[in-house]
């Protein structure tokens, strides 16, 4: 697939640049997967990541990308305010990762988007498989079939770690290593790092999807959808996981 990728140049900064946002729990985990080197932002929206990690060095150079012209835009402004100018980013009205690649970017921070979408995005840019690169992935939904995809495409998930903030989330690091695995239907779902940590933020997840997972049955059942082994499957499994952690 092709895309148009646009340069939008960043503005000159003001003599006293202004001091960035402080992260949140989300984006202050996300930080402390950062190596430093060249980071890339996908979605970048208003900046904040590249912004931080280059100020407090973090990153030696940014890529921010975004598929809309006014969120791309106010990112160059606000890079702009903080004192980063082209010399040290750069920012591209693109859809994904398409034209990122030019800069090499060693870790890549694809945040707040649907876990098949960023599937989808890391699926176009083929030069991610790379085991210099890193991916740092925060996805909203459908964790279960980015974990799948990573799994079944050669990317090893080194780490996961969950934040909440007013909701749960959930961060994850992979790196290519080019080995497929098979993955458990709880690990689709939670995550093994997880679930081997198994402290209080996840058992509260387990017990989260617990509950949405039983909403899902009853509306299918009301429904007249006879298929629920999926919602069957995975109760059981939570419900075994979470006995063997308050047994151990």
């Amino acid at each position: 697939m092709t895309s148009t990728c646009i340069h939008i140049p960043i503005p000159p900064s003001p003599a006293r640049p202004t001091d960035p946002i402080q992260p949140d729990a989300r984006l202050g985990a996300a930080l402390d997967f950062l190596r430093g080197g060249c980071i890339a932002d996908v979605g970048t929206d208003h900046a904040y990541l590249p912004l931080i990690a280059l100020r407090r060095g973090l990153a030696d150079f940014a890529v921010a990308t975004d598929i809309h012209k006014g969120p791309a835009e106010i990112a160059a402004r606000h890079l702009s305010a903080g004192g980063i100018g082209n010399d040290r980013a750069a920012v591209l009205l693109t859809d994904g990762l398409h034209g990122a690649e030019e800069y090499h970017p060693t870790d890549i921070c694809i945040l707040g988007m649907g876990g098949e979408m960023i599937a989808r995005i890391i699926d176009e840019a083929p030069w991610v498989r790379d085991a210099g690169i890193r991916l740092i992935l925060q996805p909203m939904t459908k964790q279960e079939i980015l974990r799948d995809y990573l799994a079944q495409n050669g990317f090893l998930t080194v780490c996961e770690r969950l934040v909440k903030t007013d909701r749960i989330y959930t961060l994850l690091c992979a790196e290519y290593d080019g080995k497929t695995r098979t993955l458990t239907p709880l690990e689709r779902l939670i995550g093994r790092d997880n679930l081997e940590r198994a402290d209080a933020l996840t058992q509260e997840l387990a017990r989260r999807h617990i509950e949405t997972l039983i909403a899902t049955r009853e509306g299918k059942r009301r429904g007249h959808t006879p298929d629920t082994s999926r919602e069957d499957e995975l109760l059981l499994a939570l419900d075994r996981y979470l006995k063997s952690i308050t047994e151990e």
